[in-house]
């Protein structure tokens, strides 16, 4: 079993940028106990499933669920939702495609600006 990804798991699927973060959500005094947790590669797992009740217990321990399975996705700030895995990456690869679009057309304001010059 690896702690370390059991916890990014946790982060990712509650939409937490840093172990300040995660610590916070799991009720933790310290982040350093995050880090001993790494470092040994072992934690505290009633506490992590008590928190984490919702979440599918095959993704949080390291075993894909079957495609098409619907995956919790509530943020901790935010309201509960569910979607499945290609809903999610639809949605990732819109987002991603939007930008590009984005940047091309600052691109295009660019090389238009100094073609005029």
């Amino acid at each position: 079993m690896n702690i370390q990804r059991i916890l990014e798991t946790i982060k990712e699927s509650r939409g937490l940028k840093t172990d300040k973060q995660l610590a916070d959500f799991l009720g933790l005094k310290s982040k350093n106990l995050l880090s001993l947790w790494k470092k040994r590669n072992s934690a505290n797992l009633q506490l992590i499933l008590s928190k984490c009740k919702d979440l599918d217990k095959n993704l949080l321990f390291g075993q894909a669920p079957a495609p098409g399975v619907v995956r919790d996705v509530t943020p901790v700030y935010g309201t509960p939702r569910k979607e499945n895995a290609t809903q999610a990456s639809r949605k990732n690869v819109v987002k991603k495609l939007d930008l590009i679009q984005r940047q091309i057309e600052e691109l295009r304001k660019i090389l238009a600006a100094s073609a005029d010059q």
